[in-house]
């Protein structure tokens, strides 16, 4: 494969055909080759690629030509949807287009994401409209449904509440499949059978992970996997391999089965009895009444915070749901039998059917039946869960409350998480298939990858680095602020300090910059004191409005300011003259108190390790490069990266944090810093590129 591999990259090869804007890369080369050794002996590899190498074409094209030539099914999992979009609309179609190759790919979301035609039309039955504008948006909905292709809730011109969009949209558990009268309608199984076509399927991580945890029925088989900006792994894998309980979780689903105004499947139900559907309701009301006190109480027990506070004592309070929702469980079990027929004797109740209702009434006794029996599969998984957090029964996990205000209560979750996935991963993940590409440009730390490896259970993996294409030196200014006091608890000094000199920063660059926080506090300091003193730009705040709509105006405003925290860090792509300052307040260490963080620090003490060192420090330095990775997206760019954190110079590791940065001019100096811009827009305006 070497030899096609080289008249593909090289220059005059396939893809300098197809695009003529193609540069040829040899560390692009390098890491085509390097996933092409990978799929050749079938084993898992890591491999770092500087910002600019092109990673995407590196991974696709062997793949696509392994797939192709042996019938195989590759995942690529990304983490952002911006790298996703970047695949599925840019990446592939050019190497359609490039490579003497057919092949097929297929786009895979979340079943929630697509609209099933059979709930749209049940819930004119038994929807949940709690305002005037719900009502107004279903029958948005209706009329969309009638035009839309692919049924996807993005495809919307307006965003449905999730409140409506919970009642109309796909849930596996309350899919008929082809059971359903509308299963050729539907606009999820469309998909799914184009995916069962596809040489390439693109999804994301979360939905690799909800494919594992639910045994592979989320998504079509395949025979090896790509995850691209796989630094998050760890993160996204920790989330699906744990669980999560909040007591509006539970009112929703208690509403979903009887609406305490109006709605609710039992309500919409002819055929049983007047008694049962009264004893129904009374335990739908006794477990409204069970989570109050549940999470009332577990809320006061770790002091009315509203933080994420550890719980580390097993059955910390009474499970005071657990009689009544068995109960429950058994009275829908009850309701189950008189749906589906004679039941202790009791000759079949035909259920009612709404005029609005195409369907007949044998299909009404399925639907019925299967919506029953999944909110009693959802009651008893729930019972699950809370057992599962009070008697704190998986080991290597940790868990924790949290609590934030909600418009109309306080909203308190029960979590925990695996501390320590190495085992899990390599047992359910690595050993069981082959091959796996894990890449990303922030991988190693210390030029090891060992750091990585350890936290995935990856040690026995190739590793390969190339570096970038960028001239840093050249395009990149480094500016350490070695003046101001170190950041500590209690020190509003220090960050009153830094982000005066963050003001500065910006008003020397001419805006067009990012100002990275480690907290949504500082992000509120900071666009506070910027609109007082830098009224000239305009502020973009993390908080204010979507991501992708400050990114949006960002773009289209040359000299605005955003202010945000760590979903700006990663995963966001804006070359040219709108970004070219990015400055980086604090080093972003995690918090040492955060529950998972915690256990992580504990169970690495208990092994022998420095939890500081050998995982503190490795961890913030791969945060700081993919900040630092912000800046420099083309060749053409350049800018300044700010360090406002003085520890970088006063403590021995900080020169673990400068090392991970390319090498690239630096200065303390904010006069340095305005003769920089000055000469680089210089040459910009005379048609000269940094660095060329």
């Amino acid at each position: 494969m070497s030899a096609s591999l080289a008249s593909i990259f090289n220059p005059g090869g396939l893809l300098s055909g197809a695009l003529p804007s193609y540069e040829s890369r040899p560390q692009q080369l390098e890491m085509a080759q390097a996933v092409a050794d990978c799929i050749r002996t079938s084993s898992h590899l890591l491999v770092e690629a500087g910002t600019g190498t092109g990673k995407s074409l590196a991974y696709l094209v062997p793949f696509i030509l392994w797939a192709v030539e042996n019938e195989k099914k590759v995942l690529v999992a990304t983490y952002t949807k911006t790298l996703q979009q970047q695949l599925v609309e840019k990446d592939i179609p050019l190497l359609r287009r490039a490579l003497a190759v057919d092949f097929r790919h297929a786009l895979c979301l979340g079943t929630q994401n697509y609209l099933c035609p059979r709930r749209l039309r049940q819930t004119k039955e038994v929807g949940l409209f709690t305002t005037r504008k719900e009502v107004e948006q279903f029958q948005a909905l209706g009329k969309w449904a009638k035009e839309t292709h692919a049924g996807l809730v993005r495809e919307l011109d307006f965003e449905p509440s999730p409140g409506l969009w919970g009642q109309v949209s796909r849930e596996t558990d309350l899919c008929l499949a082809k059971e359903c009268q509308l299963y050729d309608e539907s606009f999820y199984w469309k998909a799914r059978r184009q995916q069962q076509k596809a040489h390439i399927l693109v999804a994301n991580h979360h939905l690799f992970f909800a494919n594992l945890t639910a045994a592979g029925n989320v998504l079509p088989r395949y025979d090896a996997v790509v995850f691209d900006e796989a630094h998050n792994l760890e993160a996204v894998a920790s989330a699906y391999l744990g669980l999560e309980v909040s007591n509006h979780s539970v009112h929703y689903l208690l509403d979903r089965i009887w609406g305490r105004r109006s709605g609710g499947l039992l309500k919409s139900l002819g055929g049983i009895p007047v008694e049962v559907k009264a004893e129904v309701e009374s335990l739908v009301s006794e477990c409204r009444d069970a989570v109050e006190d549940l999470f009332e109480n577990a809320w006061q027990r770790v002091g009315n915070r509203f933080s994420a506070t550890r719980v580390r004592e097993r059955g910390f309070v009474a499970n005071v749901m657990e009689q009544p929702l068995r109960r429950l469980v058994q009275e829908l079990r009850r309701s189950v039998k008189w749906v589906a027929g004679p039941a202790e004797g009791n000759e079949r109740l035909e259920p009612t059917t709404s005029p609005s209702l195409e369907d007949s009434g044998e299909f009404q006794v399925e639907e019925r039946k299967a919506e029953l029996e999944a909110f009693v599969g959802r009651i008893e998984q729930l019972q699950s869960n809370l057992t599962s957090f009070l008697s704190q029964e998986v080991e290597r996990s940790v868990y924790w409350v949290e609590a934030s205000a909600g418009a109309r209560q306080t909203r308190i979750t029960f979590r925990s998480a695996p501390f320590d996935l190495s085992e899990l991963l390599q047992a359910n993940l690595f050993d069981v298939m082959a091959p796996i590409v894990l890449t990303s440009a922030t991988l190693t730390h210390g030029n090891s990858f060992g750091f990585m490896q350890q936290r995935l259970g990856l040690e026995k993996a190739t590793t390969v680095s190339v570096g970038s294409p960028f001239n840093f030196q050249e395009q990149v200014l480094l500016y350490v602020a070695n003046d101001l006091p170190e950041p500590g608890p209690g020190r509003s000094d220090a960050e009153q300090a830094a982000i005066q000199r963050a003001a500065d920063l910006v008003r020397a660059s001419g805006g067009r910059a990012f100002v990275l926080c480690t907290s949504h506090r500082m992000v509120q300091q900071c666009a506070d004191q910027f609109e007082e003193q830098l009224p000239q730009y305009r502020l973009l705040r993390q908080g204010d409005m979507p991501r992708d709509r400050l990114l949006e105006l960002f773009h289209e405003d040359v000299g605005s300011v955003l202010v945000g925290t760590s979903t700006f860090w990663q995963g966001v792509d804006v070359p040219g003259e709108a970004l070219e300052c990015v400055v980086i307040v604090k080093l972003p260490f995690a918090v040492p108190d955060d529950p998972l963080v915690q256990a992580r620090m504990e169970f690495l003490q208990s092994q022998g390790l420095d939890p500081f060192s050998d995982y503190q420090v490795p961890q913030a330095v791969l945060q700081l490069r993919q900040g630092f990775g912000r800046l420099i997206r083309h060749r053409s760019d350049f800018g300044m990266v700010a360090l406002l954190d003085p520890r970088v110079v006063t403590k021995r590791y900080g020169r673990a944090f400068l090392n991970s940065l390319p090498a690239c001019q630096s200065t303390n100096s904010l006069e340095e810093v305005t003769t920089f811009f000055a000469r680089h827009r210089a040459e910009r305006g005379n048609g000269n590129a940094p660095g060329e």
